[in-house]
């Protein structure tokens, strides 16, 4: 009896791993290391045909050399068959991004994702990931803001000192 027991737990959860593969694809892509010299890089990605659920994983290391910005875009075809409700969603999903939006040295995923396929309904997506060096001042550009800034100061508060004699 244990073993009949045992041996029935095993198929249903064969049967449970089997279907939930089934219903969502996951593909895996190496865009690479990324140095400061490779900037800027654009990165291009698509699939067509897609008939059922998906995740889309493009992985991609970035050197701490320098800083990076970066942004996307994506254009969508949902409807190439079927007419249903998927959607899509995209963004980068591991990763150390700073406040600023400015991408750090390390490894990143941006992932594409594709719900409520089924039922004949056929999609595509395309689209590209650019990555540019951020805009950070040198020092001498801070020196030179942080100079007009005093002196912006200095002559408001000689203009008030005036105004009060």
């Amino acid at each position: 009896m244990i073993l009949k027991n045992t041996v029935s737990a095993f198929v249903v959860s064969v049967c449970l791993a089997l279907s939930g593969a089934a219903s969502a694809a996951t593909i895996n892509t190496d865009w690479g290391v990324v140095t400061a010299a490779d900037l800027p890089k654009t990165f291009t990605f698509s699939q067509t045909d897609i008939e059922k659920n998906f995740t889309h994983d493009y992985s991609f290391n970035l050197t701490p050399e320098a800083l990076y910005g970066y942004s996307f875009g994506y254009t969508l075809d949902v409807c190439k068959k079927g007419c249903g409700h998927p959607t899509f969603t995209a963004d980068l999903v591991s990763g150390a991004i700073s406040d600023a939006g400015v991408l750090l040295g390390g490894d990143y995923i941006f992932q594409v994702k594709g719900t409520g396929f089924g039922s004949g309904n056929e999609g595509d997506y395309s689209g590209s990931f650019f990555l540019q060096a951020a805009a950070v001042p040198e020092p001498g550009e801070w020196a030179l803001m942080l100079s007009g800034i005093g002196l912006m100061g200095f002559i408001a508060r000689r203009r008030k000192v005036g105004y009060a004699a």
